[in-house]
């Protein structure tokens, strides 16, 4: 973050969001050595301007470090309350590929249980001092389970979990159009050569993506899941680890009760 760009993003009064992962050994072990001292640096720089928005908390297992612990997840709240961040958002880990290496610095189904149910706990002990959000679609789940208040308001008009394949668009380095953050495999049109409107359009008319945001079409143990229509899984997560973007996201320990053995 050098000076140009800071004073660039102060002058349009751009609402910032930071990275952080933890407190700095953890944040260090999984990010490398310096990038809590410079993500604090950047908290502090924009919170003096008001524009610091959010931080940002992706859940990895990196060596013999894991941020799936509660006192790190309550370090980076307590900053988000000390330099007046709107929210913490505590995201799962979603590979950009089937690289082995990469899958295994994801947490274990066992893990993600455990951290979605804290995260739970901690929703209501910080009050919205910072509000929590979760980027894991089957928080959805444990939330309903839970008894989350308002949940349909909540779900509805907060909740950032939901799987948004075919139902959003970010642009590439390069100008494509991909239909998900986090998946660049399916690449629509380049804005180059076409309005956003016009992909927009391409894309909402595609056959492909009407039968991959058709939770009728998920397959395995995501499409029989009682909880389908609240969370189906990332499609993302399921092509990289199963090779089939309508496959089941494997992150998710639930069983259905439609796969349980009958007593």
């Amino acid at each position: 973050m050098d000076k140009r760009a800071f004073e660039n993003i102060v002058e349009n009064e751009v609402k910032i969001s930071v990275s952080i992962d933890g407190a700095e050994e953890t944040n260090d072990a999984i990010r490398g050595m310096g990038a809590y001292a410079a993500a604090v640096s950047t908290i502090k720089r924009f919170s003096r301007k008001k524009l610091l928005n959010c931080l940002v908390y992706t859940f990895a297992n990196a060596g013999l470090a894991t941020n799936a612990n509660v006192d790190d997840m309550r370090h980076v709240l307590d900053l988000a309350h000390r330099y007046d961040a709107r929210w913490v958002v505590f995201h799962g880990f979603i590979p950009y590929s089937k690289e082995t290496k990469t899958l295994k610095v994801d947490l274990t189904p066992q893990q993600y249980e455990w951290v979605c149910n804290q995260l739970y706990d901690l929703t209501f002990e910080y009050k919205g001092k910072p509000e929590i959000n979760v980027y894991i679609p089957f928080y959805a789940r444990v939330a309903k389970q839970r008894g989350m208040p308002d949940f349909d308001s909540w779900y509805n008009n907060f909740f950032l979990g939901r799987c948004f394949f075919g139902k959003f668009m970010s642009i590439a380095e390069n100008g494509d159009a991909i239909p998900c953050s986090y998946n660049d495999v399916y690449r629509i049109g380049n804005v180059k050569d076409k309005s956003l409107n016009q992909i927009w359009a391409d894309m909402q008319n595609s056959e492909f993506f009407a039968k991959v945001k058709d939770k009728n079409n998920i397959k395995g143990k995501c499409g029989v899941c009682e909880y389908r229509e609240l969370c189906g899984g990332c499609r993302s997560a399921a092509l990289f680890y199963t090779g089939d973007v309508l496959g089941s996201d494997p992150r998710c320990a639930y069983v259905p009760h439609s796969l349980r053995r009958k007593q």
